[in-house]
């Protein structure tokens, strides 16, 4: 299924899955990735309707984490790089 085929009926339908606890996440689909040195690396792919599901629950979930996270907390945030973290670490005395 692709995200062409979206419709009110479906997100509605993904929607009240999810409220009711009746919402079950499909196995991601595993495709076999070639690497420089010839052998294979495993990729796995979520379902679309995985997808919105993950996305809507981060939408909701990251702002209040966000107040909870220290500040000089760089791993995963939003607006926040690893070149930010280094350029915070860099100002400390005794560190190289």
């Amino acid at each position: 299924m692709t995200v062409d085929g979206m419709s009110n009926e479906r997100l509605t339908r993904i929607m009240e899955n999810v409220k009711n606890w009746r919402y079950e996440c499909k196995p991601a689909r595993r495709v076999y990735i070639p690497k420089a040195n010839g052998k294979l690396r495993p990729l796995g792919i979520p379902s679309s309707d995985d997808k919105i599901v993950q996305t809507a629950v981060k939408t909701l979930l990251e702002p209040k984490c966000e107040k909870i996270f220290h500040p000089k907390s760089f791993a995963y945030r939003p607006n926040k790089s690893a070149h930010q973290a280094l350029m915070s670490v860099r100002g400390m005395v005794g560190i190289t």
